[in-house]
């Protein structure tokens, strides 16, 4: 009979009542996780710990984008996600051009810890959205960037998002990263060719 291998780490096991996801938004993004649509990284800094939340093509679909009639940008959540998708106190948005070869649609959280979380120091969050290759370009030039981000509930009818005509989720202040000097190429859009 083969001697066990010896543990190196030590693990400490949760008792039944100590593990729960009481979370919206975790539970939420669990189920894009265990479909392998979504991906966490979580950093640690001066600045205290971060959780980087990259939801893949199957997430980004729950989400529209689209320009209000006073040229405020809007992003539109499908109406089952949005309880979730606002569990986390947004403060502010981003459209990131270029980013790892990705267009990207980021919101985030300076603090998303839940209701009697054991972590005491602030966590702050980031929910990364990724975006069709060019469709940020609309914004390509500076004097037509709007400084803030409308979240809306929207429905989902027939595949198509309509906005349900409520009062914003939320307003968030708008901020442009990347790379915004040159228009998607062919290249850009299909990086396999």
């Amino acid at each position: 009979m083969a001697a066990r291998p010896r543990r190196r780490f030590r693990t400490e096991r949760l008792k039944r009542d100590e593990f729960r996801i009481d979370a919206p938004f975790l539970r939420w993004y669990s189920a894009y996780h265990t479909r392998g649509q979504a991906e966490c990284k979580t950093t640690s800094g001066p600045g205290g710990p971060t959780a980087d939340f990259m939801m893949g093509e199957l997430a980004s679909r729950r989400f529209s984008l689209g320009v209000d009639d006073d040229g405020v940008i809007v992003l539109g959540v499908a109406e089952e996600d949005s309880e979730a998708v606002m569990s986390i106190p947004w403060v502010g948005a981003a459209m990131l051009r270029r980013l790892a070869s990705r267009d990207w649609i980021a919101l985030s959280a300076r603090d998303g810890r839940v209701e009697g979380a054991k972590m005491s120091s602030p966590m702050q969050v980031r929910l990364w959205l990724p975006t069709t290759s060019g469709l940020l370009d609309t914004w390509m030039d500076e004097e037509l960037r709007p400084v803030s981000l409308r979240v809306i509930e929207a429905s989902i009818v027939r595949g198509r998002p309509l906005p349900k005509g409520e009062p914003p989720l939320a307003i968030l202040p708008l901020t442009f990263k990347g790379r915004w000097t040159e228009a998607a190429t062919e290249a850009d859009a299909n990086p396999a060719a």
